[in-house]
């Protein structure tokens, strides 16, 4: 019947042993239907019992099924290969590769037969609550998991962000924003926390391809407005050695500061600037308040050379720095972008703190991709290769030119060596010594027998004999 059916040895065995485990389990089902002692605890509790234990049953046959259907589907491929690739099925990996790719278009061509099968086998046996629930579990898997997937599927985010600000000009202009209650909450409370934002900044990431170049435009494009913002606006109009400073009557205050009470901007009073108006007057106050105590302290010519250095320095200093200023800041146009072009440079060259990445080469980077990247690992390393391509089989066959003669001229010397000189003159020792030891014959192996004379045999015997008896003798006396 074997021979008939075409079924191996382990197939039948474990045929047989199916139907051994098949046979041992109806039974225990059996028993446990018809026990009392389970009925006892509670009515039914037995079948349930039962209808659990075959929907595990039929689920862990399915899956082997379908396991044993793969391995015989592995088979028929790897003989399939060895028979049209019979050089390349001698590379272990190779083969393994083209079995790894059949495996998994197989799992994807049968993904759903092992919940297909055990619905149709629970419902076969009656189980409908198990067939729903793998039903159930089939419809999402199936249906809903991929949705989810690609829905809840967290955003890629780049390795690295870097962020850029500008000034904002005017102070009306500059953002405030609650912090603190939450937008959605429509009445404020006494715990609102808000901020005053003066700055807008611009983040670009390292994601994309081309990064730096957009990380070079943007940082020219805010850098260019703080200059001009810097060099046109608050040194020539708001700072204390400005145009303002030169020709306003009284001191002002530039800075503004967010006045959480009315939610309103207010002068900042922490920012007054004293002007050259403001400040001669402050002197002279001052020495007029010098003259009414002129009999307690003395003259020290106060307002003389406190007038002096204010007409002649202060006014100096406010045309040129202020003129200055805003010539370099309407020449920004023209200067920021070389200085931006040259901070990325020196990046290149010396220090790279926008590395992308955590491991990324931050000192020397273009030194490093010049030398290591394109020299050594560009030109050196495929040079050598090349080398080693010609030469490692030329050194192969030399060194094999070498082992044969070596081991061919060594035989032969052995040879000569044995037939002329040992041979001839050399004599087996009676025991073994450092030059020379038995290793075969009488006494060594099972094969191999002394071959005596039936005199020396009977001298031996009579030398046994004669010992023997001197024992005795000696034991009597």
């Amino acid at each position: 019947e074997q021979s008939e059916l075409g079924l191996s040895k382990q197939e039948v065995a474990k045929q047989v042993q199916t139907q051994l485990n098949l046979e041992y389990v109806e039974r225990a089902f059996e028993t446990i239907e018809n026990s009392n002692e389970i009925e006892e605890l509670s009515p039914g509790l037995g079948r349930l019992l039962v209808l659990q234990a075959r929907s595990i049953l039929t689920m862990k046959s399915v899956v082997q099924n379908l396991n044993d259907d793969l391995e015989k589907h592995l088979k028929m491929i790897r003989e399939k290969l060895i028979r049209e690739h019979p050089i390349k099925s001698k590379i272990s990996r190779w083969i393994q590769s083209k079995l790894f790719e059949e495996r998994i278009n197989y799992i994807h061509q049968h993904e759903w037969d092992a919940h297909q099968l055990s619905i149709d086998q629970c419902q076969a046996l009656g189980n409908q609550q198990v067939a729903y629930f793998i039903q159930r579990d089939f419809t999402f898997r199936k249906d809903h998991e991929p949705i989810l997937r690609r829905t809840l599927k967290p955003s890629i985010e780049p390795s690295k962000t870097i962020e850029c600000s500008r000034s904002i000009w005017l102070p009306k202009y500059w953002i405030v924003e609650r912090t603190y209650p939450l937008p959605t909450e429509r009445i404020p409370t006494p715990y609102a926390k808000y901020n005053l934002q003066r700055k807008i900044t611009y983040s670009t990431t390292t994601r994309y391809p081309f990064w730096r170049w957009k990380l070079f435009a943007l940082r020219t494009y805010c850098w260019l407005l703080n200059a001009i913002y810097t060099f046109c606006l608050v040194i020539p109009f708001a700072s204390p050695v400005s145009f303002r400073a030169l020709l306003s009557p009284r001191p002002f205050r530039p800075d503004y500061k967010f006045n959480r009470d009315d939610l309103k901007l207010h002068e900042d009073p922490s920012s007054k600037t004293e002007t050259f108006i403001s400040r001669l007057a402050a002197l002279w106050n001052h020495v007029r308040q010098s003259r009414q105590k002129f009999e307690r302290a003395p003259d020290r010519a106060k307002g003389f050379v406190g007038t002096v250095a204010i007409c002649t320095v202060y006014p100096v200093s406010c045309v040129l720095l202020s003129t200055g200023s805003f010539i370099l800041g309407a020449l920004s146009p023209i200067w920021m972008p070389i200085l931006t072009l040259l901070f990325h440079i020196v990046q290149i060259l010396v220090y790279d703190a926008n590395s992308a990445g955590e491991y990324g080469r931050k000192f020397f980077c273009l030194i490093n991709i010049l030398i290591t990247d394109f020299l050594l690992c560009g030109i050196v390393q495929p040079i050598l290769v090349l080398i080693a391509l010609v030469f490692s089989p030329i050194t192969s066959l030399l060194i094999l030119i070498y082992a044969l003669l070596h081991r061919f001229a060594g035989g032969l010397y052995d040879i000569i060596v044995f037939k002329l000189i040992i041979k001839r003159l050399a004599r087996i020792p009676a025991h073994d010594t450092f030059l020379a030891r038995r290793i075969a014959g009488p006494g060594l192996a099972a094969q191999y027998f002394y071959q005596v004379s039936s005199p020396e045999v009977l001298a031996a015997l009579e030398s046994l004999i004669e010992q023997k008896e001197l024992k005795m003798y000696r034991s009597y006396i």
